[in-house]
């Protein structure tokens, strides 16, 4: 005879098994939906995705497999948060002569294996013509870090990982697709990520925020130096992964400049202050990051259809703060547009007759600097 304790435990089964079964169903359903659709254009059947001027990928990651593949796209830019601010319409204006519809594959805090994913689905399927890749201190980190929350899925080969398409934001995109409403450009997301830029700009551009960063490079240059490996193996995301796929597109007929990251001059001293940074890269970083950089330029120097570029000791561009929303990231279109405008000019070539000089002066510039600010008058004196 069966306890009561018994058919109570099996009376339980059924709703619970019902109410997984429909979750299932849903989830399942919505999986169709959004692969039968196909808003970011993964699939044969996918349409290419319609952007607008203003977007950026550092709003829409989710973006970055479609646009390498769109045919249309003629230049891609590849970098980190340093040029991820940058919008297509942008990109048109300070090269004309160079593009006529260019993509931002920039993203915030790129590690090496994301890049490599990145470069990786670059060589099989882009189109672009002319690559222009934005170096960043990750380079000096090992092969194979990932940044949490970078959508593999939507690089990768294996199809059950597309399965993690599956959320809120696909359905809607999905349904966006379906309605004819172009999904991305003048989104919320957009909207909120551009005005997080300003809204650090405004906080950043403060008489008290100059004299904070004064004490932090007080307390943080002296801290800076210190050897590093100067002998390229000890950079394998240089030599393994950055070098090999510029020439290989070079042979390929592609062009690829190689652009040193602006960072304002006061950012080595200020990193040093911080411990998330010091939690994430040696104290000798600074050493690292320019020692990796001649790397890039001396085993690249030779090769056809590649260049590699540098506008930090440009001081009227990374001496002044009023030009940055941190000591990090320009904010400056005029100053991000002389760039761009100047990629063909030989005065800012980096080869291996002149990188030691240049790595000297930023060496210095980084060591001995003291805030300046051209919006604010601050430092004036100096």
């Amino acid at each position: 005879m069966r306890s009561p304790k018994s058919r109570h435990s099996r009376g339980w089964l059924g709703p619970v098994t019902t109410v997984f079964l429909v979750i299932m169903a849903g989830y399942w359903a919505a999986a169709a939906f959004v692969i039968g659709v196909d808003p970011l254009d993964i699939y044969p059947w996918g349409k290419p995705v319609t952007r607008g001027a203003g977007s950026t990928a550092e709003a829409h990651e989710d973006l970055l497999a479609a646009i390498v593949r769109d045919p249309s796209v003629d230049l891609l830019l590849v970098g980190g948060s340093t040029t991820a601010g940058y919008t297509e319409g942008q990109l048109r204006d300070w090269m004309p002569g160079l593009t006529r519809n260019p993509a931002n594959l920039s993203y915030y805090s790129p590690r090496t294996g994301d890049q490599e994913m990145l470069l990786d689905l670059i060589e099989k399927h882009s189109y672009a013509r002319h690559i222009i890749i934005t170096y960043h201190i990750s380079y000096t980190e090992p092969r194979g870090g990932m940044r949490s929350g970078f959508p593999v899925h939507l690089l990768d080969d294996d199809w059950l990982n597309d399965l993690q398409l599956v959320s809120p934001h696909s359905v809607s995109l999905a349904g966006d697709v379906l309605a004819g409403r172009p999904p991305y450009g003048d989104s919320p997301v957009q909207r909120s990520e551009d005005q997080r830029r300003e809204d650090k700009y405004r906080d950043f551009q403060t008489a008290a925020a100059m004299d904070d960063l004064a004490g932090r490079l007080e307390r943080g240059q002296p801290t800076l130096t210190g050897p590093a490996p100067r002998s390229c193996s000890a950079y394998p995301a240089v030599t393994d992964v950055l070098v090999p796929f510029a020439r290989r597109m070079a042979r390929r007929g592609v062009r690829v400049d190689i652009m040193m990251p602006a960072y304002s001059v006061a950012m080595y001293g200020n990193w040093a202050t911080m411990p998330d940074v010091l939690g994430r890269y040696p104290a000798n970083f600074m050493e690292r990051d320019l020692a990796a950089r001649r790397c890039v330029v001396t085993l690249l120097d030779d090769t056809p259809g590649v260049k590699v570029v540098a506008f930090e000791n440009e001081e009227w561009i990374t001496g002044d703060m009023g030009r940055y929303r941190d000591p990090v990231h320009l904010h400056d279109p005029e100053a991000a547009g002389f760039m761009f405008q100047n990629l063909d000019n030989p005065a800012f070539r980096l080869t291996r007759t002149n990188v030691d000089p240049y790595l000297a002066t930023l060496r210095d510039r980084a060591l001995s600097y003291k805030p300046f600010n051209s919006v604010l008058g601050y430092g004036d004196d100096r």
